[in-house]
């Protein structure tokens, strides 16, 4: 069959440039896996059958010319069908995305899987208008998310941080992506951290427990330990457990937006359990200089001094 091809190619031009149409809509052909399911024989089928309705009954054909007509027409059919199957399969496929941007408000958004993610202030996620494929994935460009996924155990969720990855089944958690340092407390479930995405070792964080990485050095510290206050810029409640004055002071700078300067030596005061609701700063450093023997001064509206009056 090749040869008699070829014969007949050499002896026309036309039949040529048929030919050369077919080997380059085959060789654009680069998925042709997804195209297993077509039926080709049906597709010669009809090609020939109107091949005969269309041929002239007194048209003289060289049997040769006529089988290479019919075999050019029958794969010209199977190409052109396998054709419009993948340009539909490759639609299907495409995978649009949506970016979702706060400005000095709370916002939240819900998946097509049912999750919820609640966007700190100034924070930025992109995410698929409809998840597609073996994974759910995400990315957390920048900010602070709280995450509620829902379970799916053949479709792993995955949260993109820069170059870092994070991947649960179902569970929630707290992301923190800000200043090159990432900082993950896991509320529920089980989540795996990895540094590089590119690496596929990682860390396994339980309920409870977080962990914070530097982009810059690398370095990972683990937290046993739950931060009771991860949510708290969702929740507007801070709790301390058993906290030292030092602690909470680091926490009310993080969660207030302001600096705080320790003057003096504060390491031996007792520890604070105390929770704090929708409680203004003032409110709350009034409560700490009534419980230490500190005094607060003010010095700017984004400043603060707590200064040690013991002797």
């Amino acid at each position: 069959m090749h040869s008699e091809i070829n014969l007949l190619i050499e002896q026309s031009t036309e039949y040529k440039r048929i030919y050369d149409q077919m080997v380059t809509i085959w060789n654009n052909s680069t998925d042709l896996q997804k195209l297993e399911h077509l039926d080709n024989n049906d597709a010669v089928l009809q090609l020939e059958t109107k091949l005969a309705e269309l041929k002239h009954p007194t048209e003289q054909v060289n049997p040769e010319k006529s089988n290479f007509k019919r075999w050019i027409a029958a794969a010209a059919a199977v190409l052109l069908i396998g054709a419009g199957w993948y340009l539909l399969y490759q639609q299907n496929s495409k995978v649009n995305y949506l970016v979702k941007t706060t400005g000095g408000t709370i916002d939240s958004v819900t998946l097509n899987d049912g999750s919820k993610i609640f966007l700190d202030q100034f924070s930025q996620l992109k995410y698929p208008e409809k998840f597609k494929g073996d994974t759910r994935e995400i990315s957390l460009v920048k900010g602070q998310a709280f995450f509620k996924i829902h379970r799916d155990t053949l479709h792993p969720f995955v949260v993109q941080i820069n170059q870092s990855l994070v991947t649960v089944l179902g569970t929630s958690f707290n992301i923190n992506n800000h200043n090159r340092q990432i900082a993950l407390n896991v509320k529920t479930g089980v989540v795996k951290f990895q540094p590089d995405a590119d690496r596929a070792d990682g860390s396994i964080l339980h309920a409870g427990t977080g962990i914070i990485y530097s982009e810059i050095d690398r370095r990972q510290v683990i937290l046993t330990a739950d931060n009771q206050n991860s949510q708290a810029w969702l929740t507007h409640q801070l709790q301390f457990v058993d906290a030292s004055l030092t602690d909470v002071c680091r926490q009310l700078q993080e969660y207030y937006k302001v600096k705080i300067v320790i003057a003096g030596n504060i390491s031996a005061f007792k520890k604070l359990n105390a929770t704090f609701k929708d409680n203004k700063l003032n409110d709350i450093m009034v409560v700490l200089q009534n419980t230490y023997p500190i005094k607060i001064k003010q010095l700017s509206s984004d400043s603060i001094v707590v200064q040690s009056i013991l002797k």
